[in-house]
């Protein structure tokens, strides 16, 4: 059973470390990429941009983080409470434009939030790491 605990843990570290190059790499291959061809064919404000979009696979994390936790409020909720029901619909029209416009809007949106909260996301991920790595060297003593 130790061994299977210290396998676990050890995959969760790999996992973990590998999820944090993939995000930072990736951040910087979107800004390299936007900037580059930005000063190419002299786009608007190429820097800035770039480095709003660069922060954009942070800002996934952070989107993702804050969507966990608003599903555990509204499971909280519905322990605690023997009457809850949320019923949501949602009617779409597909129009390319009005898409691409949106999608460009929330790679700015999460652009924004990778450069206000994609810190914290990384320092949590982070310490997941250290905290797993001390419970294997817990098992690994005892």
């Amino acid at each position: 059973e130790k061994c299977r605990a210290i396998g676990s843990l050890s995959i969760s570290i790999l996992i973990t470390i590998s999820s944090i190059i993939f995000r930072t790499v990736l951040g910087f291959c979107i800004f390299a990429y936007y900037y580059t061809a930005g000063t190419r064919y002299e786009w608007f404000y190429p820097l800035p941009i770039g480095i709003i979009l660069g922060f954009a696979p942070w800002g996934w994390k952070v989107e993702a983080i804050r969507k966990e936790k608003e599903e555990a409020r509204i499971l909280s909720q519905m322990d605690s409470s023997p009457f809850y029901y949320e019923h949501k619909v949602e009617i779409r029209r597909t129009y390319l434009i009005a898409d691409l416009f949106i999608i460009i809007i929330k790679l700015f949106i999460s652009g924004s939030w990778g450069i206000i909260l994609g810190w914290k996301a990384c320092f949590d991920m982070m310490r997941e790491i250290i905290y797993d790595f001390l419970l294997i060297l817990n098992y690994i003593r005892a």
